[in-house]
């Protein structure tokens, strides 16, 4: 605790420990501290400036001397030669290392080959593969006997698709018995209402038909009536825009006279700019005198505040360290049967707390054991359905396996009825095709024949008839040659009106690409000239907001100035209010500390 008392007040007085014993000396002794330390004005400890020394001149470098350029010799040099005599006798010695060499021989072309064997067992075994024929197929084995083990989850799946399929058959059986009838009638009444149907949307077909019709007519009225509506809102265009032209014309002679008139405003007013800064340095400067007053003021106050504050301080350390040198005996003996009284909820003795812990922990091993009871019956039941849903699973298995085994003989014997069915008939229709094929080939000799007389006959005709043949081949000549000529000048005619009426077209095409032209740059002008103007009216637009702006700002300016210095002069009556209060209860203090050591 002392050291905590003198950590404390270190931080408090800002001073270190061995200042202490002075000051409680200064206070036991009577000395009375008037006011706070103050600073004593003292020189610098600085010493003296050494001449810095002069710099060092180096010596000049010694001069250099190059050496003279070698000689230059003409021809090649020892090394080359040396190089030259060096390549000359490798050559020499490889000419004759390979005149001395024995001829190359490759061994292992007189070695015993095993190709010609190798080859023809390879072409065997090819032969082989491909002259496979596969020997007969075994039979397919017998389908497997072992029950099929199921988890709890396929048999609950299992048995939901049983139940589900028994209360499908069973509703199915509840309303055959309950719908006794003849099915002809809802037929009936089917087709009845699927033909009045169709009607209907034949004749919704129809209408659509009519109102498409009347939707192109109307397309056309519209497209009209557009074109009349376009050429009035243009030449409305053209009116406002005119009447645009005029109002652009006097505002620009407005904005000139307003210009004007402004400028002789402020030639009037030039000089009044430097009498108001004068005005406004001298509120400045004044305003700043009166703050330097105040706060010199506040200053001093805060330092007397704060000498009041560390005597206050210092009072209550010392009262403090002399409670702590009075010694105390604390000595409290532990009780476990009684309660412990600090106030709280639910507080009981040592003992009861041991008791109910251990009937907690004995209620909780019964509830452990009831619950796994519990846990172990409903595990019992699971297993118990699961048991008897799984025999409902192997009976419901015998009777679709003998029904799908009677689905598959009777699946047999139709089909061996069909196949049988299907032999007869084709049967019969081969014999009908071959005696189709015996009429035709009769009938197509008999034709034979009577073509062969026919061409006799048309041979013999040709032959009387060749007399005049000569004349027939001129006719036909002309009838061609006029043919031809009628075909070419209907030819003709046909382009030239064609290229009549693509160039009629042409004309017609430019001159509305013209007229297009035209009107979409006076268009442009227009929307140009509009744009200006808008363009103008938003400038000036602006320019009015930014005055007004300004002004606003000016006017929140002043007012924020004016609030500040209220919220300075209540700022100031509050601290000087709170300085007389701090002294006036300091000194009341200090005299009631000093009647009671008295």
């Amino acid at each position: 605790m002392r050291r905590l008392l003198d950590v404390l007040e270190e931080r408090v007085y800002l001073t270190r420990k061995r200042d202490e014993d002075k000051d409680d000396a200064a206070a036991l002794s009577g000395a009375a501290r008037s006011g706070p330390t103050v600073t004593v004005v003292q020189p610098f400890n600085l010493s003296e400036e050494r001449p810095k020394p002069l710099p060092v001149q180096d010596p000049p470098p010694p001069p250099i001397v190059y050496k003279p350029p070698p000689k230059v010799r003409e021809g090649p040099t020892k090394e080359m030669l040396a190089i030259a005599a060096a390549r000359e006798a490798n050559r020499a010695a490889a000419e004759a290392r390979a005149v001395a060499a024995a001829p190359f021989r490759l061994r292992i072309t007189e070695r015993p080959s095993t190709l010609e064997r190798v080859r023809a067992e390879i072409e065997a075994d090819l032969a082989r593969e491909l002259t496979f024929s596969p020997g007969p197929a075994r039979a397919v084995p017998a389908p497997p006997v072992a029950p099929v083990r199921l988890n709890a989850a396929a048999i609950l799946r299992e048995d939901a698709v049983y139940r589900r399929k028994q209360a499908q058959e069973a509703e199915m059986l509840r309303k055959f018995e309950s719908e006794l009838r003849d099915g002809g009638e809802f037929k009936a009444w089917q087709a009845s209402m699927l033909q009045l149907d169709e009607a209907a949307r034949m004749a919704e077909v129809e209408q659509r038909r009519v109102e498409m019709a009347e939707s192109a007519k109307a397309a056309v009225r519209a497209r009209e009536r557009a074109v009349a509506e376009n050429q009035a809102v243009g030449r409305q265009l053209k009116a406002e825009a005119k009447a645009i032209e005029e109002a652009l014309v006097r505002e620009r002679e407005e904005a000139r006279m307003a210009k004007a008139a402004l400028r002789d405003a402020v030639l009037d007013t030039r000089g009044a700019p430097a009498v108001a800064a004068e005005k406004l340095a001298a509120e400045k400067r004044q305003l700043a005198e009166e703050e330097r007053q105040r706060r010199a003021a506040n200053e001093k106050a805060l330092q007397e505040q704060e000498i009041r504050e560390l005597a206050e301080k210092r009072d209550i350390i010392m009262q403090l360290r002399a409670l702590e040198k009075v010694p105390r005996v604390q000595v409290k003996e532990f009780d476990p049967t009684t309660a412990p009284d600090h106030g709280l909820l639910e507080t009981m003795p040592l003992i009861e707390l041991r008791e109910r812990l251990t009937v907690a922990k004995r209620r909780r091993a019964d509830e452990e054991e009831r619950t796994r009871m519990l846990i172990l019956q409903a595990r019992q039941d699971k297993e118990d359905t699961l048991r008897a849903k799984a025999a409902n699973i192997q009976r419901v298995r015998k009777v679709a396996a003998a029904q799908g085994a009677k689905r598959r003989d009777a699946r047999v014997v139709a089909v061996t009825q069909v196949a049988a069915r299907e032999a007869a008939k084709h049967e019969d229709d081969v014999l009908q095709l071959h005696a189709r094929l015996q009429a035709k080939r009769a009938g197509a000799a008999a034709e034979k024949a009577r073509i062969a007389a026919e061409e006799k006959k048309i041979r013999f005709e040709q032959m009387q008839q060749a007399a005049g043949a000569s004349a027939v081949e001129e006719n036909k000549f002309r009838e061609l040659r006029a043919g031809t000529q009628r075909e070419l000048q209907q030819r003709q005619a046909t382009k030239l009106s064609t290229a009549t009426a693509a160039e009629s077209i042409h004309r017609k095409a430019a001159s509305v690409r013209s007229r297009n032209v035209k009107a979409e740059l006076k268009g442009k002008q227009s929307f140009l000239a509009a744009y200006d103007e808008q363009l103008a009216a938003l400038t000036r637009r602006v320019a009015a907001e930014r005055e007004r702006d300004a002004g606003s700002r000016a006017e929140m300016v002043s007012t924020q100035r004016a609030h500040e210095a209220g919220v300075l002069a209540a700022r100031e009556a509050a601290s000087k209010q709170l300085l007389r209060r701090d002294t006036s209860t300091m000194q009341s203090r200090l005299a009631s500390f000093a009647g009671g050591s008295g």
